[in-house]
């Protein structure tokens, strides 16, 4: 059978316009020649909802978007993740099969996450049975699961739908759980994950198939869109690298800053350059989440500053093409040590701290008037 992994960044809510990369995927993996198209954990109203699922026309918009899929499903079974409302008016986490243009299963996910991070107990209800459920794709069982729901069921292939967050190391303890998980089963296990960032939540992609004999057989790529065309019967697959610790960490970060740019609609971004490793890093991470142009600085020298560190934040800048203005402090600065009846010839922790403070008004200042996400450059 040949499968298409649908690894879409969806924004939470926006049902119109993540319906529209879920037409765009059905449509490339019509056009790949894929039996199948699956995607990740409540890809129409996007992962997690929290309390959005209490909105009912988003609800009805779900619902309608789901039969209005259908249509592109006459040639290809599609899997496609969103919430409704039981018989009883409680809310369900499902997934829809879309088969010869009608909605031809609906999937409820029975092991409802219980972390403090999506809580869905709050505001799901379990499936009645905690028993996979089978459908027929091209002459093959598949075994549908959502979430958490991963067990070691029998079938011939096994479709899971996840929203699984990045974590340092994630992606390594997930793959030997799945491959523990295949083996077990006897049969393949094809994991489709969210990717993008929302709010403090990354999810890194990096949807795989495992077979049974534990080998991660195919990899969609980490941190970035994909669509991953996977034949089961045949052994030479996509495989993209997961790349090293550091890389992760730096595109995990990059991720989540430029989709809570884009997705809350900043104009872009603003931050203190002091010449220091710490802003150093953030102004390097920024420019390359959100390019150069969407990256304002500041350099603010006080009377503690060195000329050293004001020529390496310009020489910075300059290297990264973002663009940068000087707003010297010390003005502001005396102004607060005259009001609190300080001489400048004494040396204060307090009037140091003050600094920090000044700038952080100036740095909310800019954002207020231009639209910038301020950020914060605390050396951790």
């Amino acid at each position: 059978m040949k499968i298409a992994l649908a690894q879409i960044n969806p924004v939470i809510g926006d049902i119109s316009g993540n319906a529209a990369k879920i037409t765009r995927a059905i449509e490339q993996a019509i056009e790949a020649g894929a039996d199948m198209v699956a995607f990740s954990e409540l890809s129409l109203i996007g992962y997690p909802p929290h309390d959005l699922v209490f909105d009912k026309r988003l609800l009805a918009e779900a619902s309608a978007a789901v039969e209005a899929l259908t249509v592109k499903c006459a040639n290809i079974t599609a899997i496609v993740g969103y919430v409704r409302r039981a018989e009883s008016g409680a809310l369900q986490n499902v997934a829809a099969v879309l088969q010869n243009s009608e909605i031809r299963h609906v999937h409820v996910k029975s092991r409802l996450c219980k972390c403090g991070l999506f809580g869905e107990h709050r505001y799901f209800i379990p499936a009645e049975a905690d028993t996979p459920q089978t459908v027929e794709v091209a002459g093959t069982d598949v075994c549908l699961m959502i979430g958490e729901c991963v067990t070691a069921t029998a079938g011939q292939v096994i479709v899971n739908l996840a929203a699984s967050p990045y974590y340092v190391g994630n992606a390594v303890s997930r793959e030997t759980h799945l491959a523990d998980l295949a083996a077990k089963a006897g049969a393949p296990i094809v994991f489709i994950n969210q990717v993008g960032g929302n709010d403090e939540i990354i999810f890194d992609g990096a949807s795989c198939v495992v077979c049974p004999d534990s080998q991660v057989l195919a990899r969609a790529k980490s941190f970035e869109e994909d669509l991953l065309i996977v034949d089961t019967n045949a052994d030479n697959q996509r495989c993209e690298p997961l790349g090293g610790k550091i890389a992760r960490i730096s595109a995990a970060l990059k991720l989540g800053l430029g989709d809570y740019v884009r997705k809350c609609g900043f104009s872009g971004v603003v931050l203190g350059l002091s010449g220091g490793v710490d802003s150093a890093v953030v102004a390097s991470l920024s420019a390359e989440a959100l390019g150069p142009e969407n990256v304002h600085v500041l350099l603010m020298p006080s009377r503690y500053s060195s000329d050293h560190s004001l020529a390496d934040a310009r020489k910075l800048a300059e290297n990264l093409g973002i663009e940068y203005q000087v707003m010297p402090i010390e003005p502001i600065h005396s102004a607060f040590e005259k009001a609190m009846g300080w001489s400048p010839d004494e040396i204060h922790v307090a009037s140091e701290n003050i600094q920090a403070r000044i700038r952080g008004s100036l740095l909310m200042s800019f954002s207020n008037e231009y639209g910038y996400l301020p950020l914060a450059t605390g050396n951790k």
